[in-house]
């Protein structure tokens, strides 16, 4: 009888501290929300589309929290300031009510 290779699930990760996580509101206005700022990168576009605003930042960075607390990190790894995790999940639009039940393609880096 011929031996199989054992496939290993890849363990699923929370966010380490997620529920003490700070969204610093300069970082939102001034940075992600700000199409002026020289290293947006087109950020503030797409937040802006989605009905988020400068005025009411706070309601971004209650979905960033939502995400950090309901999903799985998608990526971990080292950088120059420590270790960084990368959690994927749907951004609705503002207002609207968000449900984690589907990942993202894209992880947001904020």
């Amino acid at each position: 009888m011929q031996e199989r290779p054992v496939q290993r699930r890849r363990q699923q990760m929370k966010l380490p501290n997620a529920d003490k996580g700070i969204v610093d509101r300069k970082k939102i206005v001034d940075y992600l929300l700000n199409p002026a700022h020289a290293d947006n990168g087109g950020k503030a576009g797409f937040f802006l589309s989605l009905g988020f605003s400068r005025e009411r930042w706070s309601a971004l960075a209650e979905a960033f929290r939502r995400i950090a607390e309901a999903m799985d990190v998608a990526k971990r790894m080292e950088s120059p300031h420590g270790r960084k995790y990368i959690v994927e999940g749907r951004l609705g639009s503002a207002g609207n009510s968000w449900r984690p039940k589907a990942l993202g393609t894209d992880g947001l880096d904020c």
